[in-house]
């Protein structure tokens, strides 16, 4: 049931298909939008000031959907991580009992989700930075001075130390993400400590929610490609509706490697 339980959770769910038509329909809008936008920029007697301004809008009106997407995501997973848990009998007499997680999708408010997913770029970035930096600062250090008899050495020793490292920034990512839903704070994905917290804890499910995250997302990447090589963009709904599922499945698998308690 573990395995199956992320990918079927949303199904159960009261209005789960409501919220899919919602963001589907702001999805709709907006490419409209940007449609008209490119109709303007195609006429032959537009002014060059106006052709600019209708780029920079339908840049936006193609943003704007995949960053509300985004907040959704982050809402829902602070949701899965703050879920309800009722306990629940088969009978006084039977002596049975089982956990039963109770999870709430956020209320449709598409500018909420707006300015949640362009926190989420900007947590992104905050996440990143510090890692990017590091690795390549060292290309502009005197390291690459050193004799060169001993440069394969050297070079061995650098790839070994960047793997390590990124290693270490992947492995954590899950759980410094666990805390920016949670924490709702761009700067909750520097809390290493938590980090370490939720790895050291939790760890057989932390790693075996983020195989199965690993897994589902190539193999979610390989369908959406393989229906776009196959169709065209004739199945773009079909996309979307993909899309939108697969963002109920990785909130789950993200929102629950820890239990309750720690929501």
């Amino acid at each position: 049931m573990f395995i199956l339980k992320p990918f079927i959770w949303m199904f159960e769910t009261e209005n789960f298909w409501k919220r899919i038509v919602q963001l589907l329909a702001v999805q709709l809008l907006f490419y409209i939008l940007a449609s008209v936008f490119n109709y303007f920029i195609m006429l032959q007697d537009i002014s060059f000031i106006l052709k600019m301004l209708c780029y920079v809008l339908m840049f936006f009106s193609l943003v704007v959907p995949w960053l509300i997407f985004q907040g959704y995501f982050w809402r829902l997973t602070a949701n899965v991580i703050s879920r309800d848990m009722d306990i629940q009998s088969n009978s006084i007499y039977s002596g049975k009992v089982k956990s039963v997680f109770t999870i709430h999708l956020p209320e449709f408010k598409p500018a909420e989700f707006l300015w949640r997913g362009f926190a989420s770029v900007i947590a992104t970035i905050v996440m990143i930075l510090p890692y990017a930096m590091l690795v390549y600062s060292t290309i502009f250090t005197e390291s690459f001075s050193m004799p060169w008899n001993n440069i394969d050495s050297y070079h061995k020793l650098y790839s070994a130390s960047y793997n390590l490292l990124y290693l270490f920034f992947f492995a954590f990512m899950p759980a410094l993400l666990w805390n920016y839903a949670k924490q709702n704070s761009v700067f909750a994905v520097w809390n290493i400590p938590k980090a370490v917290y939720i790895i050291e804890n939790y760890f057989f499910k932390y790693v075996g929610h983020t195989i199965l995250f690993v897994i589902f997302y190539l193999l979610n990447f390989f369908v959406l490609y393989q229906i776009y090589q196959l169709f065209g963009n004739i199945v773009y709904l079909v996309s979307g509706i993909l899309y939108l599922y697969s963002l109920h499945v990785y909130a789950y698998l993200l929102g629950t490697i820890t239990p309750v308690a720690e929501g």
